[in-house]
């Protein structure tokens, strides 16, 4: 049957009862394809009468009927869409069976249990990290340097579990430093009305994460601080940089993929569509304003990197920004050629911001590499790591292929981090 001679079964009131509701925090989402992929994985569901996925509250509303749908379903189906159901509320706990009798939610298939609680527990330690951090370590270009404390041959460092390291690698506890700084780009952003100032910080107070002092000062005044990633302001960034590869007028927005396959609907795409913090329309601020100037070097230089730094959730360039992460790396690229960083130093911001925004699928790639040329995370070719062949959506799910072909990761049923359809 198909699902959508399922719906119309579903919606016939005389032979179901009245639906009930329930929401659902998804974990791992970070863009609005994200958010589509995770509601039409939820809307298959037999007996889901309607799912709705808010990217900004990290939220899926579900209407279902009761004694057609289970927790146990939706957890699979999210699961199977490459995220994860953190908890619910709204539905009445007698009546949300959580229970399945074919398989448990965190049970997909039997693997051996050596290999697969490594990942288990660096899965978790993921979330962890985000939350309350791994102890010292601060990266620069790919380097951890050594706790002054705790140095590399003490005790602490020696017994350190190979997961947390992995993970100090990815997310370094206390960030990692750009060579550029802001400049005067946020008040031009507001100007422009790229941002809304008050949209902006009411969306980090709805979240329970209000911008910090500096972060508003980043906005209103600017700074001159050189630009350091770290696992607490890596949304901050995201939705920041977003705005300046939205707005910024650059040839690879006017002349590129994103004007060839707009077919002259350029509010179509994820990061034209799904910015709504900002003062204007996005399609009004689409290539709007000259907040970089570039010199014909530097634009040569940027677009080189451009087409060649990829995104699991999709598999396009960021020469193609045509979601939320593209536009933002596109707007961090731009200004790091504009205050003249290498090529090098731009893959390498690329491999990281890479890693503080898709951290689920950079613990993947670096188990890979770790496992299948012994090579940690940090020495990775950054320019190898962030091409088509490992950080495209495909390339990613080939990685996540492997790891589960060797054992050393569950293979989810339909998985991959991918946002895209």
């Amino acid at each position: 049957m198909s699902n959508d001679a399922q719906r119309e079964k579903i919606h016939m009131p005389s032979e179901l009862a009245l639906p009930e509701t329930i929401s659902l925090s998804i974990r791992g989402m970070t863009c609005a394809s994200c958010a589509a992929h995770v509601e039409g994985g939820l809307a298959d569901v037999p007996g889901v009468v309607s799912a709705a996925v808010n990217l900004a509250t990290e939220r899926a509303n579900v209407s279902y009927i009761s004694g057609m749908a289970t927790m146990a379903d939706f957890k699979k189906a999210v699961a199977a869409t490459g995220y994860q159901v953190l908890e619910s509320e709204g539905a009445e706990k007698g009546n949300m069976n959580t229970s399945s009798s074919e398989e448990t939610p965190n049970a997909v298939a039997p693997v051996p249990p050596r290999a697969a609680l490594p990942v288990r527990i660096g899965l978790v330690f993921v979330l962890l990290s985000f939350l309350t951090g791994l102890g010292g370590g601060y990266l620069v270009w790919g380097r951890i340097e050594s706790d002054p404390v705790q140095g590399e041959d003490s005790p602490e460092h020696t017994h350190e579990d190979p997961m947390v390291a992995l993970v100090r690698q990815i997310n370094p506890p206390e960030g990692l430093v750009l060579p550029v700084s802001y400049g005067d780009l946020g008040p031009r952003l507001l100007a422009a009305g790229a941002i809304d100032y008050g949209l902006f910080l009411s969306l980090y107070e709805q979240r329970g994460q209000p911008l910090t002092e500096a972060e508003q000062e980043i906005l209103a005044v600017g700074s001159r601080d050189a630009i350091v990633f770290t696992r607490q302001n890596a949304n901050f960034l995201l939705n920041f940089f977003w705005a300046v590869g939205l707005a910024n007028r650059n040839p690879i927005l006017l002349e590129g993929p994103m004007m060839k396959y707009g077919e002259g609907e350029i509010g179509r795409f994820a990061s034209t569509g799904g910015w709504t913090i900002g003062a204007k329309d996005a399609v009004e601020l689409f290539a709007g304003v000259h907040l970089i100037h570039l010199t014909e070097e530097q634009q040569a230089r940027l677009e080189n990197v451009a087409a060649q730094v990829y995104r699991p959730c999709c598999n396009n360039p960021t020469h193609f920004p045509d979601c939320n992460h593209g536009m933002a790396m596109l707007g961090l690229l731009t200004l790091l050629a504009s205050q003249d960083a290498t090529e090098a130093e731009m893959y390498a911001a690329a491999k990281y911001a890479n890693a503080f925004w898709f951290p689920q699928q950079t613990l993947e790639l670096a188990l890979f590499f770790q496992a299948s040329q012994n090579q940690e995370f940090a020495a990775v070719d950054a320019s190898l790591l962030v091409g088509e062949n490992f950080s495209s959506g495909q390339g990613y799910q080939n990685v996540r292929n492997w790891l589960a072909g060797q054992g050393i990761l569950e293979q989810s049923p339909g998985g991959g981090g991918s946002c895209g359809v």
